[in-house]
């Protein structure tokens, strides 16, 4: 995966994530009940989980096997501990 396609893939993720965050701030700023402003974790959660299949596709398609077998491996160890910290 190139640069730019990393950088459109987390803009997106940020757009998604970011409203909830501003809707929840200005509701506790004007001292109206809510829910709390999602974690930054959350953001973060779904990009790690795209390691695992990205990790496939390196096996698939690449000679040597260990970054493929790398990027699987943080990609569950980072999406579990996002998800425990968040």
């Amino acid at each position: 995966m190139d640069h730019p396609t990393l950088a459109i893939i987390v803009a997106l993720r940020f757009t998604d994530w970011y409203p909830d965050v501003a809707r929840a701030r200005a509701r506790r700023a004007a001292g109206r009940p809510g829910p709390d402003p999602p974690s930054l974790s959350g953001m973060f959660v779904p990009l790690a989980g795209l390691l695992v299949p990205i990790g496939i596709a390196v096996l698939i398609f690449d000679d040597v096997w260990w970054p493929g077998a790398a990027l699987i491996v943080v990609g569950i160890l980072l999406t579990k501990a996002l998800r425990q910290s968040g």
